[in-house]
């Protein structure tokens, strides 16, 4: 009789998601994510302590949401498991993020973010990890710099500040040169200079570079005199030029 009820679970469960999957209308998201809801909270539940239990909800619901986006019911598998993996899954990775922003350069945190994307989208299609050559050919990073950032991950690998992100730094290369684009030792010098900008002059040159802004809208988005934005865009620059060249 257990085994009767357990099969229809099952079998309502996958008509469940093959109906999400041929008409994916947000009431029928709203009713699966309403009847695993529950789930959240006993995932956070293992997390006591390791922050605000509101906040780790907030996150779980995320997972939970992507759980639903991304479950395959043809592979055989519940989606109350695979929802558990998704749902811890964004809570370590908020938890591991939120240490990581004190303590991570983000030339680091952004190519651990990276090689993360990767793993998980390889496994996903080869039903296996990549190996070290198969990382380094795909992020265009030498096996040395695959091996520096997946150590740089682990808690105590940057405790030596300054001299340990530049030993980390230079073993980070890029394996090949790709047209139009920069390698990845460049990337990383220029993403640290950056972060050596007043908070106010990396917005400017954030909005001017990459938004493509002028600087009269330059002015008008931060509420700044048009002469205050060329300023501040000229003594950024100037500063990048000097810690790109070592005279900074």
């Amino acid at each position: 009789m257990a085994d009767e009820s357990h099969q229809d679970t099952v079998d309502d469960e996958k008509e469940m998601f093959e109906a999400y999957r041929s008409c994916p209308d947000i009431a029928t998201r709203d009713m699966i994510f309403s009847r695993y809801q529950g789930l959240v909270g006993s995932v956070v539940r293992g997390f006591f302590g390791a922050g605000e239990r509101e906040e780790l909800l907030q996150v779980g619901y995320i997972g939970l949401l992507n759980a639903i986006e991304r479950f395959d019911s043809s592979r055989g598998f519940r989606f109350g498991t695979y929802a558990t993996h998704c749902v811890e899954g964004e809570i370590r990775h908020f938890l591991r993020d939120k240490t990581e922003t004190i303590r991570r350069p983000r030339w680091v945190r952004k190519l651990s973010s990276q090689m993360a994307a990767f793993l998980e989208r390889f496994l996903q299609e080869n039903q296996r990890l990549p190996s070290l050559t198969e990382i380094s050919e795909s992020l265009n990073i030498t096996e040395d710099g695959v091996q520096a950032i997946l150590r740089a991950k682990q808690p105590a690998s940057l405790d030596d500040g300054e001299s340990g992100e530049a030993l980390l730094r230079e073993s980070v290369r890029s394996t090949r040169q790709v047209s139009f684009q920069l390698p990845v030792e460049d990337r990383i010098a220029i993403s640290q200079a950056f972060d050596r900008l007043l908070e106010l002059e990396q917005k400017v040159i954030y909005l001017f570079f990459v938004q493509d802004f002028t600087q009269k809208e330059i002015a008008g988005k931060l509420a700044l005199p048009p002469r205050k934005v060329s300023r501040l865009m000229q003594k950024a620059l100037e500063r990048l030029r000097g810690q790109l060249s070592g005279e900074d």
